[in-house]
């Protein structure tokens, strides 16, 4: 549980520089959380930063995730940052790899560019050997991306009693100093699509596809999946049963007699049939 408190004043015509720290503290032991999350707004009222910090166990795959919005000039920029481990079993620190992706809207509805920056350790960084006097300990892999999302909208036939929607989403990463680490500018074209009937226990039928395009050399690779959800079972009712069942209360003693029989002379076959199966020779 947190105190709230707030402060305003006013200046006219006054210059101040210098520098302020926002904290957090609980309002029980007054501890400060370093990491909780905060909001500043602008004289209007918007929004001017809004951040928010998850923490995560020493041994999860992600050691922190930090997610922040930020609105500069008009403009909304978004971003998350953390850092993952790649071995979860023994968590140190030479296994940790920090990233940093941020983006900004562009222009029209669904359509970003963004930013992908990723620091990790070299190899030995972290060992007893010495390395060179002024080498690097952690590589970096930096990288643009354009990413377009357009969400669909729901369609319905009402001849087939249908109701449809298709979702596509289309990136391009274009690695810097591509050059240098060998790897190419790559585009990821997915779809999603989803149909059902309206009853609700009618099955829904999903098909997606994606496909991985080598910019430099136009190689692709793709994946194509097709799903339908089961049908409910539902009984048959007494009312939808043929006119020529028998209702077990209609029937006479001999009848029943007669399928009780039935019954039991299938069951020995099919427990005789089984132990036969299992029973081995000594």
């Amino acid at each position: 549980k947190f105190n709230i408190t707030e402060s305003r004043f006013d200046m006219q015509n006054l210059r101040i520089k210098g520098k302020f720290v926002i904290s957090k503290a609980d309002a029980d032991d007054e501890h400060l959380l370093p990491n909780a999350g905060f909001r500043i707004y602008d004289v209007a009222g918007n929004i001017k930063t809004d951040r928010i910090s998850l923490p995560f166990t020493y041994n999860s795959l992600l050691s922190h995730l930090t997610y922040s919005e930020t609105l500069t000039e008009g403009e909304k920029e978004y971003s998350f940052s953390g850092a993952y481990r790649t071995n979860t079993e023994e968590p140190s620190e030479d296994d940790l790899y920090s990233f940093l992706i941020s983006m900004v809207p562009a222009g029209e509805e669904g359509l970003w560019n963004g930013s992908i920056y990723v620091a990790y350790p070299l190899a030995n960084a972290g060992s007893f050997e010495v390395a060179d006097e002024g080498a690097e300990t952690f590589g970096h892999f930096e990288a643009t991306f354009a990413l377009g999302i357009d969400a669909g909208e729901e369609n319905y036939d009402a001849k087939q009693d249908l109701s449809s929607k298709e979702s596509s989403l289309t990136l391009t990463v274009r690695p810097i100093h591509g050059d240098t680490t060998g790897l190419h500018a790559t585009s990821i074209v997915a779809s999603l699509g989803l149909s059902s009937k309206s009853k609700a226990t009618a099955p829904t039928s999903l098909n997606a596809a994606v496909t991985v395009t080598d910019q430099e050399t136009g190689a692709n690779v793709g994946l194509e999946m097709n799903f339908r959800t089961a049908v409910r079972w539902e009984p048959a009712l007494i009312e939808n049963l043929p006119a020529s069942a028998l209702r077990l209360e209609a029937m006479t003693p001999s009848q029943l007699d007669a399928i009780k029989e039935q019954w039991l002379k299938q069951l020995t076959t099919w427990f005789t049939g089984l132990t036969s199966q299992t029973a081995k020779p000594q």
